[in-house]
């Protein structure tokens, strides 16, 4: 996927929005350009910690996986909070 990006980028063959969003996904690892670091900040605030996968080795019935947007945007970092106390 990362050579597609690439190439489709060094093409010039997407919109310059697009673009931008893979470019900050080559560059950043994520669409919004934010630091990795801050991809579970949408997290605070929340009594009970949502389990991090990584970092919780147990087993699971479900798995979220709350993506970008969700994560680093601020009009949908809500909607996590409010998804994840169920």
């Amino acid at each position: 996927m990362t050579r597609v990006k690439e190439e489709l980028i060094l093409a010039g063959n997407v919109p310059s929005e697009l673009q931008a969003a893979l470019e900050n996904s080559q560059r950043y690892g994520n669409p919004l350009a934010s630091r990795r670091a801050s991809a579970t900040d949408w997290m605070r605030g929340i009594e009970s910690l949502v389990p991090v996968m990584g970092k919780d080795k147990r087993q699971a019935d479900v798995l979220w996986f709350v993506g970008d947007y969700a994560s680093y945007h601020p009009r949908a970092q809500p909607a996590s909070r409010t998804l994840a106390w169920y």
